[in-house]
């Protein structure tokens, strides 16, 4: 997560504004959904399904990680909890919404990405009274792991909370009082791309004061944002309404790639940055290799890649416009000195000619 963050310009642009970026990692702990294996999860989960019940007993235990973060930021760097903003992708987003059902500091913002509540979550179960901090919920409405109506579920019953507490400008339904936004991307499946996070960075830039317009034009590609106030008094869908994670892969299948389209030369691969011993002992971690390739594809299928981010193996990968109409070129840093770039790049052809194939990067697991 973080090497994404600095790949896409994310960290850099916060930095620029004063604000740091941090990415704590979960605690190990047993995972029913990956048949009990040890895994670095948030919480646990029984199945991956938003009618599952909810792992409270996982969450505090976590809530009170975060919150020991949040308050040594307070103590050793003097930043105010109301200048902190918690989010995550996936079931780090969905620990970050988690905490909204607990006694936590006053915060900036809360923001999901690719994430949902479960039904049954304490969250709906006990409104807070307290001061409810802005929320902004992304998801990909090609996202086959947690399927977009999960979120947008999950954004509806939060909105519902909020105005249960705060009010709001229903008759316009984005009004300055809304505390709730959910923003759908097209093509975009269970990862995050600069769509995403330009986005996220246009609120920040705001204090959350203010919801990225989709007429700001502060992406390169299309965006939605639902009006969660269009059906007011509306029931939210039960879990029987909401599909399941077979039928939103099925609606996901047609964006494959046949096996002989996608060709690919590894342009150039940069050399190593040189690091004395010392340097890495100290840093604890390797330094980064950079390459660079250019994938040639099906003329018609130029836009197709540009929508299709990946991540495999520690590296992050998005694609631009190559040096010749037909290619595309990806540059991306890799910290494993094992995997050499050609067989890493191997690994993304075979990705992006196929999310669902089992021959192809390793499966996603929802951790």
């Amino acid at each position: 997560m973080a090497y994404a963050l600095r790949a896409t310009g994310f960290t850099q642009r916060m930095n620029a504004l004063g604000i740091s970026v941090h990415c704590p990692t979960a605690k190990p702990r047993r995972y029913t959904y990956a048949s009990g294996a040890l895994s670095n999860v948030w919480f646990d989960r029984v199945d991956l399904d938003i009618s599952a019940p909810e792992d409270k007993a996982g969450m505090d235990d976590s809530f009170a990680e975060l919150m020991s973060l949040i308050e040594k930021l307070e103590n050793e760097q003097g930043i105010s909890s109301s200048r902190i903003y918690l989010g995550g992708f996936s079931m780090g987003g969905g620990m970050a919404l988690a905490t909204l059902a607990r006694e936590t500091k006053v915060l900036a913002g809360i923001f999901a990405i690719g994430s949902f509540l479960a039904s049954d979550s304490a969250v709906y179960q006990s409104p807070q009274q307290r001061t409810m901090p802005r929320i902004l919920l992304a998801h990909g409405q090609s996202d086959a792991v947690v399927p977009y109506a999960w979120g947008e579920a999950t954004a509806r019953r939060l909105y519902a909370c909020s105005q249960e507490n705060f009010g709001g400008d229903k008759e316009k339904g984005h009004g300055e009082e809304d505390r709730v936004a959910f923003y759908g991307f097209p093509r975009l499946q269970h990862t995050f791309d600069e769509r995403v996070l330009s986005v996220l960075a246009r609120w920040i830039e705001t204090g959350a004061q203010k919801f990225p317009d989709v007429a700001e034009g502060c992406v390169q590609e299309e965006m939605t944002r639902t009006s969660l106030s269009s059906l007011p008094g509306a029931p939210s869908p039960s879990s029987a309404d909401l599909p399941s994670i077979a039928t939103a892969a099925a609606q996901s299948a047609s964006a494959t790639f046949p096996s002989d389209e996608v060709h690919m030369t590894l342009e150039k691969a940069d050399a190593r940055q040189t690091q004395t011993q010392e340097q890495t002992e100290e840093k604890g971690k390797v330094a980064p290799c950079k390459h660079r390739a250019v994938f040639r594809v099906p003329q018609d299928r130029v836009q197709s890649f540009l929508d299709r981010p990946v991540s495999a193996r520690g590296a992050h990968f998005s694609f631009a416009h190559g040096p010749t109409p037909g290619t595309v070129c990806t540059s991306f840093e890799s910290t494993r000195p094992e995997e050499t770039a050609k067989a890493l790049l191997e690994r993304v052809k075979s990705r992006v000619r196929d999310p669902d194939a089992p021959g192809g990067i390793d499966t996603c697991h929802p951790s």
